[in-house]
């Protein structure tokens, strides 16, 4: 068992590590709570567990029957003034998400874009870079490891 990740994020750099470590985190409407009073946008979030590289004679077929593990995770994101949501998907509670990325918007230095499966985002307002990720509990297997190499156009 490896340690569970606490990480505080600050700088852009910061913010492409924690990028990486959620890429495909799936998250549950019901567990993304904005509040303006505190200025924190929060989420809990079932993140794939990445970093857990796998050696080769554990890829291919293995990877089928073991797919990886998953951990749960909290995000809070601070100094957030405003949320917007792209889509009113974004609202149901009892939607599950695919969060893709999380960067600072090209447009906007003040907006941290929040990148979901399915042409969904949410924006938040932020004054500075200041997010803390925290893990809970142990990982669990994943149902099945993601796959960017599948196309879905057809």
């Amino acid at each position: 068992m490896s340690e569970p990740l606490k990480l505080k994020v600050e700088t852009p750099e910061d913010l492409t590590l924690l990028a990486s470590l959620v890429q495909d985190a799936a998250i549950v409407g019901s567990d993304m709570h904005y509040d303006p009073k505190a200025h924190q946008f929060i989420l809990m979030a079932n993140r794939y567990c990445w970093e857990k590289k796998r050696p080769w004679w554990q890829r291919g077929l293995f990877a089928i029957k073991h797919p990886g593990e998953r951990q749960r995770c909290a995000l809070h994101f601070n100094t957030v003034m405003d949320v917007k949501y792209k889509s009113q998907t974004a609202l149901d509670k009892d939607a599950v998400f695919s969060l893709l990325d999380v960067k600072i918007s090209e447009e906007d230095s003040e907006k941290l874009e929040l990148i979901f499966a399915g042409h969904m985002s949410i924006a938040l307002k932020i004054e500075c870079v200041e997010i803390f990720l925290t893990d809970q509990g142990e990982t669990f297997e994943a149902l099945a490891r993601p796959d960017h190499t599948k196309d879905y156009s057809e």
